[in-house]
């Protein structure tokens, strides 16, 4: 009797050609096939036609069947990312989890982006390649990868058959192996009769699959995530009267490396005599270390992290004596710096008003995009009339991009950045009314979003009175870690009666 993966050469996608077993009707053709991709596009989509059944897989469940899908073309996905390998694995899980119906004509959302319902569509999404989620098929695929030695195949690259023959077109995505003589694969693919699925591959079926990478894959220690120290775990830096000084992060508390900095009394941030101006950190030069930004009357300047000191570039840009986030007369609104579009290097985000707008680092200049969002004039987190709240950002799901978090009133939501536009996550975490780090009537204290543990996801700590608590982000929730440091009731950045300071997790 045939082995399952014998069976795989001649029917799994015979389906693109039609030429399925009897009684079944043909497939809609896969997106390069552009006749089918725009009849789809302009007309009803058709059913899902009936796929071949693979031996020794079980048949579509209830829970398959119930996936929300939609017709192609798929959603832009924004430019392609840079995933590291845990990364690609946790987005190809997340289709998985869920058992995605297989379709070439139907699109999936979810947190990861909107990818079309085939093995391409599924290999697509767990690398995060931009664009349409329609766009890209087992014919086009190298043009965002490379061929591999079968040797060199690690977790998150992907094995690939195109022979120009349709009934043998096929991607999978490579897990591990699952022998020593790494001969047998292990693999989650989007398969015809079971949906999304891990399986074990024969040798003498792998053997006719070509070992391919994805030309952004990041190594784990070229992960695009920073902090002070450039080990990814966020670090507390404490800035005290005129000195700044570092707390490395070790994800459950922090190690005092003393005062990196001198100079800066008058840059709280503060409507305090003679202030001047306030901080930033972020990595500015994507070498992975949180760099000083140093916003002083109108000009922005950078302060280079060496971990041994500074290098000074001077002024990046200049124009922002009314952005300072500050109630003083003209105020026009606050500046933040995070990456927007996943290089690394940190973008500078403008709320200006009620509009949100970016400026992209090239690191020899900025490229204007231009406003990305409005209606925001009640969030720029000062005491206002009618203020709402205020706004971070922070990368909430480990895309690399930098998300907007909203903190409004006393619930916190997320809006994910696509590039091109936000998917709403609608509400993650509530009961923060009184930590906006505000001077109000019974305020607590203060929330920063950093990356605490170096998953790349921004956590949430909370800053109430003289403690700092970690909240966990992971993807059903924030999981509560409790106090990781003390003592730090006058560095809320306020105007306290002996306020000493502010802190910075970056």
């Amino acid at each position: 009797m045939r082995t399952r993966h014998a069976l795989r050469a001649a029917i799994a996608f015979a389906v693109v050609a039609g030429t399925v077993a009897a009684g079944a009707q043909p497939a809609p053709a896969v997106s390069p096939l552009g006749s089918v991709a725009a009849a789809a596009a302009t007309t009803d989509t058709p059913s899902d036609p009936p796929l071949p059944e693979y031996p020794g897989l079980p048949p579509r469940g209830d829970t398959s069947a119930a996936v929300p899908t939609t017709g192609i073309p798929c959603d832009d996905n924004g430019s392609d990312l840079r995933p590291t390998r845990d990364q690609v694995l946790d987005r190809a899980q997340s289709w998985l989890d869920v058992g995605i119906p297989y379709s070439q004509s139907r699109c999936y959302e979810n947190r990861y982006g909107d990818y079309r319902t085939d093995c391409s569509g599924f290999v697509s999404m767990a690398w995060g390649i931009g664009g349409s989620g329609s766009g890209h098929w087992t014919g086009n695929l190298l043009d965002k990868a490379d061929k591999i030695a079968r040797s060199s195949l690690k977790p998150g690259d992907a094995l690939l058959r195109y022979t120009g023959d349709p009934h043998q077109n096929h991607v999978a995505l490579f897990v591990k192996w699952s022998d020593a003589e790494h001969t047998k694969p292990v693999v989650i693919e989007q398969t015809g009769s079971s949906d999304t699925i891990r399986d074990t591959w024969s040798e003498s079926y792998a053997a006719q699959y070509t070992p391919v990478r994805y030309n952004h894959i990041q190594e784990e220690d070229t992960r695009p995530y920073d902090s002070f120290t450039g080990d990814a775990k966020a670090d507390l830096i404490v800035h005290s009267g005129t000195d700044v000084a570092v707390r490395q992060g070790s994800g459950n508390g922090f190690a005092d490396l003393g005062v990196v900095s001198s100079g800066w009394g008058r840059f709280h941030g503060l409507q305090i005599t003679n202030g001047m101006g306030r901080l930033y950190f972020a990595d500015y030069n994507a070498d992975h270390r949180t760099d000083m930004i140093v916003h002083n009357g109108t000009d922005i300047s950078v302060r280079l992290n060496t971990t041994t000191g500074w290098t000074d570039l001077g002024v990046v840009t200049s124009g922002w004596g009314r952005f300072h986030g500050l109630q003083i007369t003209n105020g026009m609104g606050r500046l933040y710096f995070a990456d927007y579009n996943a290089d690394g290097r940190a973008d500078m985000i403008v709320h200006n008003g009620t509009d949100i707008s970016v400026r992209l680092n090239t690191t020899t200049g900025w490229t204007d995009l231009g406003v990305i969002t409005s209606g925001w004039g009640r969030f720029h987190g000062l005491q206002i009339t009618n203020g709402m709240g205020r706004l971070y950002f922070a990368d909430y799901n480990a895309d690399g991009r930098a998300d907007m978090i909203v903190h409004n009133g006393t619930d916190i939501s997320v809006r994910l950045n696509t590039t091109t536009g936000w998917t709403d996550l609608g509400v993650i975490t509530s009961g923060w009314g009184r930590f906006h780090g505000l001077q109000i009537t019974n305020g607590m204290g203060r929330l920063y979003f950093a990356d605490i543990d170096g998953d790349g996801r921004a956590d949430m700590i909370v800053h109430n009175g003289t403690d700092v608590s970690v909240r966990k982000n992971t993807p059903t929730g924030f999981s509560d870690q409790g106090v990781v440091t003390t003592g730090w009731g006058r560095f809320h950045g306020l105007d306290t009666t002996d306020g000493m300071g502010r802190l910075y997790l970056a």
